[in-house]
């Protein structure tokens, strides 16, 4: 009897541990209403964490022991919830900044720059695991065509910020067929094998550079690295309890070669890089020269990106990713089109690590499409994934 009675206390304690509870919410500004993208959600006392969608929406799933979710958002008041209460709707007060102007420094906006990626990059002092929802769409001539979403690991490297890649499940989509009439090529073809060929074979992005270029910060290095291109101005934002967030905006000089523009944000409190946010400059699109390559003819039409960071207990840890490149292709008689490629990665979990996985494992593909459908769960639904847009939720039932 008692040998039984021990069994059904093993048996119950774990039943709680694997117990867990889903949460689905919509997260709003308090002053307009509107919703607020990028928010990030955690559980509280657990690294599990997500984030909301263009709608503001989220879902998350916790253990059930966890009482509260912790919201943060570089432009919000952090806000803590009960999990106990109706969370129809969260909304968010806005920060309320004293002070925002331009700062009078002797040392050089890329100066200060240069120091805060310094200070980033020397955060990473041990080798971190992300798992996360990983996802992506690619466009033809303005309409979708492919869509895949995967639970990927990333085994990020010290200091490095390079990344080896785990996928542990993966789906895929092909949205349109070879000879689709609904998509047209601009010489007023329907699509055509090559069309969906040149999408596996160009070589725009990797799956990795989703991490490995926002720990590096390529971009802002990029950046620096000419800064006599750009006119860098630094603001400062001082919110009520005194924290301050230096805020460098990146605009190429008048007349100049500078190629981005876009905003990096830091605390100066750390010098820890909190947001950046790029793209090409429009008007160097506007008059940007087709490249011959191996026969083909290119040009970018599109280069966006746009990263989050949270430090959690002492750790640095990336907690958004969004990326955009579009891209023009001519090819003879062949192919004339223009290509999109757009993917969104946020961290669900992570812990630092100096076990190496498996290498003999490792994902070795460009992309997440060319994983296939390899799923044992509807890990859209039942893990923290990036909930889709209403949009994007018709983007995906025009396949079925």
């Amino acid at each position: 009897m008692k040998k039984i009675y021990l069994l059904l206390l093993v048996l119950c304690a774990g039943v709680s541990a694997f117990a867990q509870k889903t949460i689905q919410s919509k997260i709003k500004d308090m002053a307009t209403g509107e919703p607020v993208e990028m928010a990030t959600i955690t559980a509280e006392g657990t690294s599990i964490s997500t984030v909301s969608n263009a709608e503001g929406s989220f879902r998350i799933t916790v253990p059930a022991n966890v009482t509260q979710l912790n919201i943060s958002h570089l432009n919000y008041r952090p806000y803590t919830v009960s999990v106990a209460q109706a969370l129809e709707e969260i909304n968010l007060e806005p920060s309320i900044f004293t002070l925002e102007e331009v700062v009078v420094t002797n040392q050089p906006v890329d100066g200060l720059l240069r120091g805060a990626v310094k200070a980033s990059k020397k955060k990473m002092e041990k080798s971190l695991l992300l798992n996360t929802y990983y996802r992506e769409f690619v466009k033809i001539n303005g309409r979708y065509v492919r869509f895949a979403d995967g639970l990927v690991d990333f085994y990020v490297k010290r200091k490095s910020g390079a990344a080896d890649v785990y996928v542990n499940q993966s789906r895929t989509r092909k949205l349109v067929k070879v000879g689709d009439t609904k998509i047209m090529t601009r010489g007023g073809d329907s699509i055509t094998q090559a069309d969906m060929n040149t999408i596996e074979s160009i070589g725009v992005y990797k799956l990795d550079d989703a991490i490995e270029t926002s720990y590096n910060f390529g971009l802002v290095n990029k950046i620096v690295s000419n800064a006599d291109l750009y006119d860098l101005t630094l603001k400062t934002r001082q919110d009520k309890n005194g924290g301050n967030l230096q805020i460098v905006s990146i605009k190429p000089k008048a007349g100049g070669k500078g190629l981005y523009m876009g905003t990096v944000t830091y605390d100066t409190a750390t010098n820890l890089i909190l947001d950046t946010n790029i793209q090409i400059d429009p008007a160097f699109i506007s008059n940007a020269p087709d490249i011959k390559i191996f026969g083909f003819y290119m040009r970018i039409t599109a280069v966006e990106k746009h990263t989050s960071f949270v430090l959690d207990k002492d750790k640095y840890i990336v907690s958004y990713n969004k990326g955009r490149v579009g891209v023009y292709i001519k090819f003879r008689d062949k192919i004339d089109d223009n290509l999109e490629f757009l993917n969104d990665m946020i961290v669900n979990n992570h812990k630092e690590t100096e076990e190496t996985p498996d290498k003999a494992k490792r994902y070795k593909g460009k992309n997440l499409y060319n994983a296939g459908n390899h799923y044992t769960t509807e890990f859209w639904k039942n893990s923290n994934a990036l909930l889709l847009t209403a949009a994007e939720e018709a983007i995906l039932k025009s396949m079925e």
